[in-house]
């Protein structure tokens, strides 16, 4: 099969795209929907390579981790990115759930692990991002590359779990060195803070409620009144927004639904159809969640202009994102609004080293391009839209990505 742009230059023909609906979902997330069949296109002889086209089966059985999983994700939808306090934070570092303590402590120092095991950590979701968008890791010393938070927050089964975790939290940290001295952060006198006097960041723990709020703010030079006043920024506008959730006790998670709505059969899987929720996808995100998102176990990827996302998909009305390995569909306010989130999509890549390549042979209005700044099992992007559903599908070969982006969209249509 050709992925030569070339060859597949000369095999270009020109078929018609029409609007649709996603019907097998209208009665749930469409009103006035109203789309007929004859409406539909015909897309039977559209190039789908091995792709499956039809609605996959409902969703699998869940255990105890995928439950765990699919509530740090409805916690994402609580967990401000640090862009959305701070604008000039508009490169995202790294985000995703902390299902088990495990998880949770390879984001904080090694002996947190034991900590979190002993106050009975439950889950939680983290978050960072930054003027630039050179990782925390790459700087020593006096003087780093970039200003930025990350922020972890935690979840605990009770109040005075939640407060002695906490203080110890940052115990096990001021510990890890003999530099580190004391901070206190104006207005939260409950929070435990240090920082060392040579080197620019701040951490602190702050226990809210059952949870625990992890900030670590960098600077590019040491300046402690700036890293107290980044940190008491974010806690100021996360604070309100984490009262807004409402936590599934443990003993009803058994209530938590992989996709309530029934929309991921509209999404493109393999043959094997709908799988457990990973950190890879078969996930249902809220727009944030999304943003909030990473797509590989090791933190690879990440949403990382959290500036040009944040506000195209706002602009569009995004409010679910799905996700499976081999597609990303956003759910717009409209149709109009779906085609605009594409272009926008585009627009924003095109600051980096990007070209146009063909699109699909049956979705001319598709939006195809190779991202230069891209890790090369990505380079490739593919977006359309197909009523209120945007496509994105990303992949290291073009004529594969043409193939499943015409899959995804051809799967939409089916659903109707």
């Amino acid at each position: 099969m050709p992925d030569d742009l070339e060859q597949c230059s000369m095999k270009r023909r020109v078929l018609p795209t029409v609007a649709g609906c996603f019907v097998a979902v209208c009665a749930l997330v469409v009103s006035g929907c109203g789309t007929s069949d004859s409406a539909k296109p015909d897309v039977n002889q559209w190039d789908t390579g091995t792709y499956v086209t039809t609605p996959a089966e409902s969703t699998p059985q869940l255990q105890d981790s995928d439950r765990a999983l699919l509530e740090a994700y409805r916690l994402a939808d609580k967990v401000l990115n640090p862009y959305e306090v701070d604008s000039k934070y508009g490169l995202g570092a790294m985000a995703g759930p902390l299902p088990d303590a495990a998880s949770a402590a390879k984001y904080l120092v090694p002996p947190s692990e034991a900590v979190l095991t002993k106050h009975r950590f439950v889950q939680g979701f983290y978050s960072s991002a930054a003027d630039n968008s050179i990782p925390l890791e790459n700087g020593r010393g006096e003087v780093r590359q970039r200003e930025g938070v990350f922020v972890t927050v935690l979840r605990f089964p009770s109040v005075d779990e939640a407060k002695s975790a906490a203080t110890e939290l940052d115990s096990v940290d001021f510990g890890w060195n003999p530099s580190n001295v004391a901070v206190r952060i104006p207005g939260y006198p409950d929070s435990s803070a240090h920082w060392r006097p040579t080197v620019p960041t701040l951490g602190s723990s702050t226990p809210h409620g059952i949870y625990v709020i992890t900030v670590l703010a960098e600077t590019r030079k040491t300046d402690l009144s700036a890293l107290t006043s980044m940190t008491r920024k974010y806690l100021d506008a996360e604070i309100p927004v984490l009262d807004q959730f409402a936590p599934t006790p443990t003993d009803k998670w058994n209530t938590l639904r992989q996709d309530p709505d029934h929309l991921l059969p509209g999404v493109l899987h393999g043959r094997k159809g709908i799988q457990p929720p990973t950190v890879a996808g078969d996930l249902v995100l809220t727009r944030r969640g999304y943003l909030n998102y990473t797509t590989r176990d090791e933190m690879t990827y990440y949403v990382t202009d959290q500036a040009g996302r944040q506000d195209s998909m706002r602009d569009a009305g995004v409010d679910l994102v799905l996700r499976s390995p081999l597609s990303t569909v956003f759910r717009a306010q409209s149709d109009t609004k779906a085609a605009s989130l594409v272009t926008a999509y585009a627009k924003i890549d095109s600051k980096g080293y990007r070209r146009d390549v063909d699109p699909p042979l049956d979705i001319t209005d598709a939006v195809c391009y190779e991202q230069m700044t891209t890790p090369s099992d990505g380079r490739f992007r593919c977006l359309a839209a197909y009523h209120r559903f945007a496509i994105l599908v990303t992949g290291d070969q073009l004529y594969d990505l043409q193939q499943r982006v015409t899959a995804q969209y051809v799967l939409l249509v089916n659903s109707q």
